[in-house]
């Protein structure tokens, strides 16, 4: 149901681009689709394409430990010529990215914009998570719909790549919306169960979080050294 918004916040994106693009000579707007490199990214990919042995998980840690030592060592001069070359090849990306219709330029800086904020999220997301499960924060049910998806996904053969997946829940998508309310009771009811239980869990835990916050700044203040009597 909000495929339409969704268009419509595209379509201002790329309006909003339009007008930056218009503008970026004299606000020098940062060019986002087109990533910078730094000199020590230049040094750090020569020294992999010099490496003997192959660069995996094992072997990552002491290669990258191995090339910020040798990078420590070089002298100013030596730094200042992989930062002339990083320059090099970021004036190079950018001349050829300016070269492109201004139509692909302005796509391409929606894409990136769109790519930066789901990247965002996603560590949002990922910071949530972990914080909840340091915390014991109580986890969030599925919805009615995720509950449909979760048992249709695998019927009709397993999923093997990302096009087949999507393709997928397109298909289940319709299917869904398809269905009628009494159809979608055996997801919905179990659904709303599982959120009344996840309310009173979340209640129980926000209540505890509150005790240890108070014995937490308690313990802090009587750690806290008294201060000392003047005397006259």
């Amino acid at each position: 149901h909000d495929l339409p918004f969704r268009t419509m916040l595209k379509s201002f994106a790329s309006l909003t681009l339009s007008a930056r693009t218009a503008s970026s000579a004299t606000q020098a707007k940062p060019i986002i689709s087109v990533p910078r490199i730094g000199s020590y990214n230049v040094f750090l990919k020569e020294n992999a394409a010099k490496h003997t042995t192959p660069i995996n998980k094992e072997s990552l840690s002491a290669f990258s430990k191995e090339t910020a030592s040798k990078w420590r060592n070089l002298s100013d001069n030596e730094k200042q010529s992989y930062a002339a070359r990083a320059q090099e090849i970021n004036d190079k990306r950018m001349a050829a990215f300016m070269k492109k219709p201004v139509e692909q330029r302005e796509k391409l800086e929606v894409e990136a914009h769109e790519a930066k904020a789901k990247l965002a999220k996603r560590r949002d997301r990922a910071e949530r998570r972990e914080n909840w499960e340091k915390t014991g924060h109580p986890k969030l049910p599925a919805n009615a719909y995720m509950l449909f998806v979760k048992e249709k996904a695998n019927q009709g053969g397993k999923l093997t790549s990302l096009p087949q997946a999507n393709k997928r829940i397109k298909v289940l998508a319709e299917e869904w919306h398809s269905m009628s309310d009494s159809q979608k009771e055996k997801y919905t009811k179990p659904a709303a169960e599982a959120k009344a239980t996840y309310k009173k869990d979340l209640e129980v835990w926000k209540n505890s979080a509150k005790t240890t916050e108070k014995s937490t700044t308690k313990m802090a203040s009587s750690a806290k050294p008294a201060p000392k009597k003047t005397t006259a």
